[in-house]
């Protein structure tokens, strides 16, 4: 019922929207107990922003990154609270930068495997994907790669890859000079150790990316995880009513 509720709070009135919501929000809820329905709704205000829900209807949206995430925590040292966090705190920037929900999950995902500040890093990425789409001159010219190649991966609405070929320019090049920072808009130390991971991890990052990118294509891993724990739940049980 508060799932309910939640889902007439974000305006949601259909049946199907409702019910889909309930339907979803409750797996999420119990598979990713980090996040709780706070954060559920929060992951259906990303999807709104991004077109998800327009795209895959509520239900699906929910289940599609509920999946992406629970992957995620499955197969790194990330875990879905951070992740839930991260994707909060961009979510708005992103979505209009052409950044993807799973995306915006992996990104989160490596921030908390690598044992950043979600603040630090949302503040970070906001900055740099601001500074990606506004900047790109000065970016491409500082970290040496090609400026028309990067314009058109940004006007094309393929951002993550154009964020992937500058962390690449610049793992490459062996350093991260001061420049290349004040170009992507970072302002201070805590900053700079943000996107300085991200170029020392992204080998990491590509595999979050791939792995967050299945998972929210086949969008079964949330509702396989809320079986299994659904199945112990009642398991355990019967074995006290025993």
């Amino acid at each position: 019922y508060g799932l309910a509720a939640a889902a007439g709070q974000l305006g949601l009135k259909g049946q199907e929207d409702v019910l889909g919501f309930t339907k979803a929000a409750n797996m999420i809820t119990v598979a990713l107990n980090e996040l709780g329905a706070e954060g559920t709704t929060e992951l259906m205000k990303i999807a709104n922003l991004t077109g998800d829900l327009k795209k895959y209807g509520t239900e699906d949206a929910l289940l599609r990154i509920g999946s992406a995430i629970n992957e995620l925590t499955a197969n790194s040292a990330a875990t879905a609270g951070p992740i839930g966090d991260f994707i909060s705190r961009v979510g708005g920037i992103a979505a209009a930068s052409n950044i993807a929900t799973h995306e915006m999950a992996a990104i989160g995902a490596t921030a908390d495997a690598t044992g950043q500040s979600m603040e630090v890093a949302g503040t970070t990425m906001n900055k740099v994907l601001t500074s990606l789409t506004s900047n790109t001159r000065s970016i491409a010219q500082v970290v040496n790669v090609n400026f028309k190649e990067l314009d058109d991966l940004i006007k094309s609405g393929n951002t993550m890859d154009a964020l992937i070929m500058v962390l690449d320019a610049m793992q490459k090049s062996g350093r991260v000079t001061s420049e290349a920072m004040k170009a992507l808009g970072s302002d201070g130390a805590r900053m700079n150790q943000f996107i300085t991971s991200l170029v020392g991890n992204l080998d990491m990052l590509q595999s979050h990316l791939k792995i967050s990118a299945d998972a929210f294509d086949e969008m079964t891993s949330i509702v396989n995880e809320y079986n299994v724990k659904n199945e112990s739940a009642m398991g355990l049980l019967q074995r006290i009513g025993n």
